[in-house]
């Protein structure tokens, strides 16, 4: 079995447990407009009480089918694996062309906030969390989500300072003579900035 396929395999029943529970969601909120409307009807409930919670109400149900219908788009993307390939590539060579770009601080400070959406970091384990955009979709409904989680190996990170560390030092005397010799520039300079 393809590894790409079973990745999409588990994706795809994972989007459907949500659109499972956006279902049960919808139907609870249709209940619960059908009891605000009994309540009203049988008159415990204000007209300006019963309008507040009615739009209410009908906002939530209209954001639940927006986030059903952008899960079942999902859905669809994921029978077209050629299209997401494309687009994962598309995204890592441009992302590869970028990062080469960046060579001071701010321009990778850049690239990171241009392609990743959240970094996190957790007991040694760095996470890049971001999403791809799929070719020739429109832009509401196209993100594939990624993780891109790696842990940090502290040994390797401290090698480079003990090698420094681990170097001979210069003797006290050459220390001494070169801060000596430091001075005495930094005093001719400040005679030669006096005159």
């Amino acid at each position: 079995m393809d590894v790409a396929a079973g990745k999409a395999r588990v994706s795809e029943q994972r989007i459907r447990r949500q659109v499972k529970n956006l279902d049960r969601k919808l139907r609870g909120i249709e209940q619960e407009k059908r009891r605000v409307v009994d309540i009203y009807a049988a008159g415990h409930l204000g007209r300006e009480s019963y309008i507040t919670k009615n739009r209410a109400l009908d906002v939530e149900a209209e954001t639940t089918r927006s986030k059903r219908a952008q899960l079942l788009g999902r859905i669809a993307l994921l029978a077209t694996p050629k299209l997401i390939d494309a687009s994962i590539a598309q995204f890592c060579h441009l992302a590869r062309a970028r990062f080469d770009q960046a060579l001071d601080f701010e321009s990778k400070r850049r690239f990171l906030l241009d392609y990743i959406d959240k970094i996190t970091y957790r007991h040694d384990k760095v996470t890049l969390h971001g999403s791809v955009s799929v070719l020739g979709k429109p832009m509401s409904e196209t993100k594939l989500e990624f993780n891109i989680e790696r842990s940090i190996d502290r040994a390797e990170l401290l090698r480079p300072i003990r090698q420094v560390a681990a170097r001979p030092s210069l003797p006290t005397a050459v220390r001494r003579s070169s801060f000596q010799d430091r001075s005495t520039l930094v005093q001719r300079h400040a005679a030669s900035a006096h005159r």
